[in-house]
Order: C-alpha cells, then structure tokens, then sequence
C-alpha cells in the first residue's frame, strides 16, 4: 500500500500544469506593417493632432492567429507604433500568426488645443480601423478623420 502511495506522489508531481497567470507568448518573426494618416476635422480644418502620441493608439491581434484554442485579443506594445505628429502619419509593425492575421487600429478619446483659450476633446474612439495582413506586407488604412467632441476653456 506504501509503495502505491509513494508510486502515485510522483506520479502527480510529474505532471506540469498550464500556469494560467503566464501570458501568452507571441511570434516577432513574422511581421508585417500599417500605415496610415491622422486628421482632426472641425468643421472644414483639417488639422494633424499634435497632442495624439503612440500611448494613444490602441492596436491588437487576436491570439487565435497564433494559437487556435486561445481567445482574447493581444495589445501591441507602444514602441512597436511609430506616430510623427508633424503631418500625422503612423507606422505599426504588427506580428502576424499562422496566416492572415487581422490587426485592430483603435485610438483614446485626447484634447488638442484649437486656439489660444480653447480646447477640444477629439472623440478618436470611434475612428478605428482594422485589416487582415500577410508576412512581410504592407497595408494602408489611408486617412482616419477624427472629428470635435466638445469644447472646453
């Protein structure tokens, strides 16, 4: 009966279990690149928004590009997002799985001055865009106009 017991502790503590607080990992080998432009509109001004900054994007991967069985979605980290906030434009290089892979593009809602007392809540939440890439590609979401949410002193 001991040896039964003692057969079977280690039997158990042979066995390796998932850490499920382990993030999951993700393949830089394959990657690929979104481009595009960032306009705020009010009314008929376009303007580049100067006070956007690569914190304020938000872009991701579903996990499931990488592992069938997993759910969720993967958050790129900010210093894979390159933002010139001279003429707007962005550069996201994004990894990409077994296949095509669609990227999320989202943006934080942030203020941007407009003239010298006022400023403006540019409501970016609702500009996202998203496109499925391939290794090596190179996709242009093309111009994301951003438009005024309200106006502050």
């Amino acid at each position: 009966m001991a040896t039964a017991i003692v057969g079977l502790s280690f039997g158990l503590t042979g066995c390796v279990q998932e850490d499920p607080a382990k993030p999951f990992d993700i393949d830089w080998s394959r990657t690929a690149t979104v481009t595009g432009k960032i306009f705020i509109t009010n009314g008929s001004i376009y303007q580049v928004p100067y006070n956007m900054d690569s914190k304020d994007f938000i872009v991701s991967v579903p996990y499931r590009s990488f592992n069938s069985g997993a759910s969720g979605r993967y958050r790129l980290p900010n210093d894979r997002i390159v933002y010139n906030r001279n003429n707007g434009e962005f550069t996201i290089t994004v990894p990409v799985g077994n296949g095509p892979t669609r990227v999320y593009v989202d943006f934080s809602d942030f203020p941007d001055a407009i003239g010298e007392y006022e400023e403006v809540i540019w409501k970016a939440s609702n500009c996202g865009k998203s496109a499925r890439v391939l290794p090596g590609q190179t996709i242009d979401l093309g111009d994301i106009n951003i438009p005024e949410y309200g106006v502050y002193y």
